[in-house]
């Protein structure tokens, strides 16, 4: 296994916008198996590569299963305000960017 892949993942990982809510929740685990089954995939390991796919969508790591944990990604105020592009220019640590739990509208 390709622990330097294993760490780059790590750390790539920590940086994005889900990792606010890893952080909140306790999830350290959760996110190094991830990225130790992506690691044994990126080696060839298929059974890995299914058990990466899963945990990255109980992670939040795509649209869909950040859209199943009712996550949103909160877009910049001067960005709504001006209707420009939320891909930033820099990038921005995890603390930086907020993640946040939307409500249902029966409990808003």
């Amino acid at each position: 296994m390709d622990r330097e892949a294993e760490v780059r993942t790590w750390e790539t990982l920590w940086r994005t916008p889900q990792a606010v809510v890893w952080e909140e929740l306790g999830w350290t685990q959760e996110v190094a198996l991830y990225c130790r089954y992506m690691a044994m995939a990126g080696a060839g390991d298929m059974k890995a590569a299914g058990e990466a796919r899963q945990w990255s969508d109980r992670l939040g790591l795509n649209p869909a299963a950040m859209m199943r944990n009712r996550w949103k990604v909160d877009v910049p105020q001067a960005v709504a305000s001006t209707g420009g592009s939320a891909r930033p220019t820099q990038r921005k640590s995890a603390r930086e960017r907020r993640l946040e739990l939307v409500k249902d509208a029966e409990t808003a």
